[in-house]
């Protein structure tokens, strides 16, 4: 807050402690009204980064993160998970997402069903993804539509 910034004409620590975490110079430092008080605020233009650079460390968290309760590791690898891993698809659009995620670099290229499907797939798009895992890989790739069809076959 503005009010609280200087201190007998001299930059507060509170003042100094936001320029520096803002990485700028209080001089670069602009008062903007927040809607209640006015305030020392700092903009600026950060500039972006490929997908995949963000998206490795967002993935890798959030694999982290899921609530497994027994992990498995498998050959060689010191990666864990719930089940091995043996491939990787991260598309935006009709791009693959250069990652690695335990162990495993990203493509475009997958398995079906192990007896119901016929070779590899390439997946054109991630809108595709799910049609061709129906149509080619004999798998549905919606929890709620397998659940559907099978509540449907069990009735």
């Amino acid at each position: 807050a503005v009010a609280n910034a200087m201190k007998d004409g001299a930059p507060t620590k509170a003042l100094e402690g936001f320029a520096r975490g803002a990485g700028a110079k209080i001089e670069d430092l602009t008062i903007v009204h927040d809607g209640k008080q006015d305030v020392y605020a700092y903009e600026y233009v950060q500039t972006g980064k490929p997908l995949g650079e963000l998206l490795e460390d967002i993935i890798n968290q959030a694999v982290k993160k899921l609530p497994i309760p027994k992990v498995m590791r498998w050959g060689s690898s010191t990666f864990t998970f719930v089940r091995p891993v043996h491939g990787l698809i991260v598309l935006h659009g009709d791009d693959i997402v250069n990652v690695s995620v335990l162990g495993l670099q990203s493509g475009n290229q997958t398995l079906g069903h192990r007896f119901l499907s016929s070779g590899e797939i390439t997946i054109e798009n991630a809108d595709s993804y799910a049609a061709q895992m129906r149509e080619q890989g004999k798998v549905v790739a919606s929890f709620a539509e397998r659940k559907a069809a099978i509540q449907t076959a069990l009735n």
